[in-house]
């Protein structure tokens, strides 16, 4: 009964069957199987199909409400049978931006996961807002806090400074950017929609100065790649291009005057925390995290 139950909880957290089904890695038979079996033994209708929505009945909710935690507790025995932290076991799934999930996240894990060898992690790398619940999330890295905390467990883990910078061959051709006022007037990278307005916080109090160029995107992938293509300036949180600075490849603009720092947060659903082995990938990457924006230098 404990499969159909996990089965049954997904499909109540996802109000899909075929979005719970891909999240279990099951197929969608199986996943319909297990509800057909539940809805036998418990002998009442758990959920209500329409032409396009699934709901709950009002059983379903109430038992949804149990077998969740019913679920994290088996799941919480499970590992607390096992030795220690090497032996984490179960699915975890984690959304992350692209940037920071490629740049930062995806070494952090590859060691976590050599740790954690029966542990399946599922991996999303995505520039948007990912509806946690419905989409069966277990854990988000997120570069904002989520606006709406009534389902969710929002904690920031870390700041990263942002940094103006451009590649040496950019700067040998266009010439020197030693000033707000150059640094308006050269062709910037944008992130979002251009033109755009950065704000620095200078000697002198808050300056905002217009940019523009020829490029504008959503990707910071795209913008450090451009950077380092010689195409403008740009600025970019230092987890994108901490190496490229490093090694030379990118020069560092205006350091007297500072961008706002970006803040990153862990968020989960509000069930998720009592889980054992997200509450464990949760710290690992929080603690990654704090790491390294105690290892780059401002």
């Amino acid at each position: 009964m404990f499969e159909e139950m996990r089965t049954f909880v997904r499909i109540a957290e996802m109000e899909s069957i075929t979005q719970a089904a891909r999240s279990l890695g099951i197929s969608l038979t199986m996943a319909s199987r297990h509800l057909r079996w539940l809805e036998g033994e418990l002998g009442t209708a758990l959920v209500r199909r329409t032409t396009r929505q699934l709901h709950l009945t009002d059983a379903g909710r109430e038992f949804a409400a149990r077998a969740r935690a019913l679920v994290a507790g088996v799941d919480e025995a499970r590992q607390a049978l096992r030795p220690g932290l090497k032996s984490l076991v179960g699915r975890v799934v984690i959304a992350a931006p692209n940037a920071l999930g490629t740049c930062q996240l995806s070494s952090v894990l590859s060691t976590f996961s050599k740790a954690h060898p029966n542990l399946r992690v599922e991996f999303r790398l995505e520039d948007r807002a990912v509806d946690l619940v419905k989409e069966g999330v277990d854990l988000a890295i997120r570069t904002a806090a989520p606006p709406d905390r009534t389902s969710l467990v929002a904690r920031e883990v870390a700041k990263f400074h942002c940094v103006v910078c451009a590649a040496p061959g950019f700067l040998a051709r266009y010439g020197p950017i030693d000033s707000l006022e150059a640094l308006a007037a050269a062709p910037c990278i944008i992130h979002g929609r251009g033109p755009a307005t950065w704000k620095f916080e200078t000697s002198e109090g808050l300056r905002a100065i217009k940019v523009d160029g020829p490029l504008c995107t959503n990707s910071g992938i795209i913008i450090r790649d451009q950077l380092l293509a010689g195409t403008g300036v740009g600025w970019l949180p230092n987890y994108v291009i901490h190496a490229d600075l490093r090694d030379g490849r990118l020069v560092r603009l205006l350091p007297e005057a500072k961008l706002p720092p970006v803040s990153v947060f862990g968020v989960m659903p509000k069930q998720a925390r009592q889980n054992a082995t997200v509450s464990a990938v949760f710290d690992f990457l929080s603690a990654a995290l704090r790491a390294t924006a105690a290892e780059f230098t401002d």
